[in-house]
């Protein structure tokens, strides 16, 4: 559970998650301990610190609501509350990490598409 305030009322700072690389299909399960209806935001940022993507933490009233981004090349996500001495908790997050053989063979892929196309023009 993230304490979101100082316990005197006093909105704290986001709760910021960071990653050691860029990640995709980034989710984790929200839980409010405010206020019934009342909605949280999360943004995900790539490495430079550009907003990706926004979404509004959902509160279906009963807790434990799935939360998912959909951009590429997370770098970090801010969660923050919506007002003052409100709590929040995360759970099982989870995020996929590109792997560098699949880059790899992309990137090879390319450059014999490029090789073949040089050798048909001459």
């Amino acid at each position: 559970m993230v304490n979101s305030s100082d316990g005197g009322n006093n909105r704290l700072s986001p709760l910021i998650i960071s990653f050691a690389s860029p990640v995709f299909d980034v989710s984790y399960i929200y839980d409010n301990y405010g206020d019934s209806g009342v909605t949280g935001f999360a943004s995900a940022f790539d490495s430079s610190h550009t907003l990706l993507e926004t979404i509004a933490s959902p509160d279906n009233g009963y807790g434990n609501d799935l939360v998912s981004f959909s951009a590429s090349g997370i770098s970090s996500i801010e969660i923050t509350n919506p007002f003052d001495g409100w709590l929040f908790a995360i759970d099982d997050l989870k995020f996929s990490v590109p792997e560098p053989g699949s880059l790899a063979l992309l990137g090879l892929a390319l450059v014999g598409i490029a090789g073949s196309r040089k050798r048909k023009a001459a």
